[in-house]
């Protein structure tokens, strides 16, 4: 055994395993506990900034600076999700009066798709259609009754969760002030630790890593989004806001992507013989698909370091271990371990 504990290679291995099993129970158990801290962390930098400026150029006193910051950022940001919750909500109530004509219009051009293709394929006209409405029939029943189950049987655990993260948002906002007031103090004592430049080092880099991937993603996100949007609101769609940003998150999702959405919506317009609606959801999904092929290795570059292969395991682990989050969280944890491996004080051990 202690042979084998000499062994450079088994060495590495061993302590490869630890630190992975270790970023891996970090994010998966105690991030939940500690991301009101977190969030308190990125907002505090943001106050940071504002109250410097403030205090360096107005002369005010740095408390209230940071107050007065704190209180414009938050409303600010309040305020932008208020706009935009209250823009998808009258679209959601424009989508419920019109949910009648609109599955009415869906009937007609499922018919249409299923009667050009009955001829095509020489069916029996009407078989195609009416197998689609006995099977879309089936699936209604069932996704009402398992929708109505579950509303009843988390009723009371949404409510539960919409106070905890109200909670979480108040000590986030708490927490960032607090940081704020004592950075200094809070600096100065990271920097008694004995493993300081060790983590100053992995944070340095790491604050790369972790800015120019999120970065990367947001704004090839807000350019799908509003790409999308004005290429449904081309072809009229009332509901282009709600469509484009829902089609914005599915291409954040490199598991799904926007091609679940756009491929089969190209088609059917096609197949109906609107080629003109066709072709611009064609387009669009094109454009974007570039768009995302052009700007993700420019934003990130080789900060990063995760290539296509790499970064196909590190989402699908993530998502076995993480759930959904693990999309973004594992190719993160990835990083977080491969700085680690590379940090000194691991390596003398």
């Amino acid at each position: 055994m202690k042979e084998l504990l000499q062994n450079e290679n088994i060495r590495k291995c061993i302590k490869l395993f630890a630190v992975s099993l270790g970023v891996i129970l970090v994010i998966k158990y105690l991030l939940p506990l500690f991301w009101p801290f977190v969030l308190a962390y990125f907002l505090g930098e943001l106050v940071c900034r504002l109250s410097d400026f403030l205090n360096r150029k107005l002369q005010f006193h740095y408390k209230v600076a940071a107050i007065f910051s704190l209180v414009v950022i938050v409303i600010l940001i309040f305020v932008l999700l208020a706009l935009i919750i209250n823009k998808l909500l009258g679209q959601v109530q424009n989508l419920v009066v019109s949910w009648p004509k609109f599955q009415n219009d869906l009937d007609c051009g499922i018919k249409e798709i299923c009667c050009n293709t009955e001829k095509r394929l020489r069916i029996n006209n009407g078989l195609l259609y009416q197998t689609m409405c006995d099977g879309m029939d089936e699936v209604s029943k069932v996704a009402k009754k398992n929708v109505f189950v579950k509303i009843m049987s988390n009723s009371k655990s949404v409510v539960i969760v919409s106070v905890e993260i109200i909670a979480a948002i108040i000590v986030a906002v708490m927490a960032a002030y607090f940081y704020v007031v004592e950075k200094s103090d809070i600096k100065e004592k990271i920097k008694g630790l004995f493993f300081y430049n060790e983590l100053s080092k992995i944070k340095s880099k790491m604050s790369i890593i972790f800015r120019a991937y999120i970065k990367a993603q947001l704004v090839i996100m807000l350019i799908t989004s509003t790409l999308c949007s004005i290429g449904f609101a081309l072809i009229k769609n009332p509901y282009f806001l709600i469509l484009g940003i829902v089609v914005g998150l599915l291409d954040a999702l490199p598991l799904i992507g926007l091609g679940i959405i756009m491929i089969p919506w190209a088609v059917g317009y096609f197949i109906i013989g609107n080629v003109r609606k066709g072709l611009v959801i064609a387009i669009i999904y094109i454009i974007c698909y570039f768009v995302r092929e052009i700007l993700e290795p420019k934003l990130i570059g080789d900060n990063a370091g995760i290539g296509p292969l790499t970064s196909l395991v590190c989402i699908y682990i993530g998502y076995e271990i993480f759930g959904l989050l693990g999309v973004f969280l594992g190719p993160i944890a990835y990083m977080i371990i491969q700085q680690m491996t590379e940090c000194r004080c691991i390596n003398e051990i």
